[in-house]
């Protein structure tokens, strides 16, 4: 069971993905309590007809104040019989099928165990997404959509645990991207956005912020339990290494030379000294030693690490880069979804939340060699005024 809780828990859902559903358009304005809904065309919607087939419509999209969910019961060419509205309507706004209406949230004691009943929820269509704020024992969370007229269950979704709420969470990161790009990310792999590609634009994300600073001073490492290998010339590149400080052996520091000289000194026809490495040089992704080992030192790596590429929701990123990347997220999906203006803002947004990390961290004392200066474009410093 998991052993990370923070007691109440927010407990956040996406809505379901209406970006491929049949849609059409109110043809006229709507006072709030009317069953009939007039609309431009039900071509490629199905008959509701029948208690068992009643599916929902929703009024207008995700994220508007008046959104609602009103199930239809019947159909005619150019109108919908529904459930009464709640809120009045103007002419032009969308008209689109939704198979759900309701959330079921559910405990569960073990991974893949039995779920137990939480809560229902209608699902909130002024938001991105469905919230139910959870006091209680250390548990596992999963949720279904539901359709309360015909009762019907769309499949249990992912589970999520107690870890995957906390503020540096992937999952907290891409809801509120999600919150600020006005977008739903879906859980149907084939959706333009869905759980998978939006943690590989958390990752892209890092690939940025690594483009334009590498010496974070919160990912310095050091690195020690490693040995050299007696007549092996070579050892490996930490895999979370982004930028060497330097190798320490046997408690000396190595001396860098270049490739060149390496190979200069282990050339045709040169006899390859052994003994304690004093220099290295970088090629064919490894750290290549001289003079070769002739027995086992240890190692000791100094360098600014990569921040770990995320795979779950659960997993953490560094608290200094979460605004950042919100801003960086949320910018990938608004151009994923063809809003180039609102694509723009966030990109600039995230260009400047990255530069106020740069200059908070540009100038502390760091371990190492003194860090290049990084000199920002004339772009660059528009962003700061």
């Amino acid at each position: 069971m998991p052993d990370t809780q923070i007691d109440p828990i927010r407990i956040q859902i996406p809505n379901p993905s209406i970006d491929n559903n049949p849609r059409t358009y109110l043809t006229g304005d709507l006072a709030s309590g009317v069953t009939t809904l007039n609309v431009l065309s039900t071509d490629g919607f199905e008959d509701p007809s029948g208690t068992s087939d009643d599916y929902g419509v929703i009024i207008g999209n995700y994220g508007e104040e008046k959104c609602e969910i009103v199930i239809a019961s019947a159909k005619t060419a150019t109108t919908f019989t529904v459930g009464a509205t709640v809120y009045s309507h103007t002419s032009s706004e969308p008209v689109t099928f939704i198979a759900w209406n309701q959330i079921k949230f559910y405990t569960r004691d073990i991974t893949g165990g039995t779920e137990t009943d939480l809560v229902t929820r209608s699902i909130a269509c002024s938001s991105q997404y469905t919230e139910y704020i959870y006091s209680g024992v250390k548990t596992i969370f999963t949720a279904a959509y539901y359709n309360s007229s015909t009762t019907k269950y769309g499949p249990f979704l992912d589970e999520i645990t107690s870890s995957a709420f906390g503020l540096t969470s992937v999952k907290s990161v891409l809801l509120s991207a999600a919150r600020k790009s006005k977008v739903t990310i879906d859980n149907n792999e084939d959706s333009e956005i869905n759980w998978d590609n939006a943690i590989e634009i958390v990752n892209d994300g890092f690939d940025e912020i690594m483009d334009r600073k590498q010496k974070w001073p919160f990912l310095y490492t050091i690195s020690t339990g490693t040995n050299t290998t007696a007549s092996t010339n070579y050892i490996s590149i930490p895999t979370t290494c982004a930028l060497l400080l330097f190798i320490k052996i046997n408690g000396n520091k190595l001396d860098y030379i270049s490739p060149n000289e390496y190979n200069r000194l282990t050339g045709d026809g040169v006899v390859i000294a052994t003994g304690q490495p004093s220099r290295y040089t970088i090629k064919d992704s490894k750290y290549y030693l001289y003079p070769t080992p002739d027995s086992t030192y240890a190692i000791i790596y100094e360098f600014y690490a990569y921040p770990t590429q995320v795979t779950k929701l659960s997993d953490s990123i560094d608290r200094e880069f979460r605004s950042a990347l919100i801003y960086y997220v949320a910018s990938q999906m608004c151009y994923i979804k063809g809003n180039d203006k609102r694509g723009d803002k966030y990109y600039t947004l995230f260009g400047k939340a990255l530069e106020q990390k740069v200059i908070q961290f540009t100038g502390y004392s760091q371990a190492g060699d003194p860090e290049t200066i990084e000199f920002l474009s004339s772009s660059d410093t528009d962003l700061l005024e």
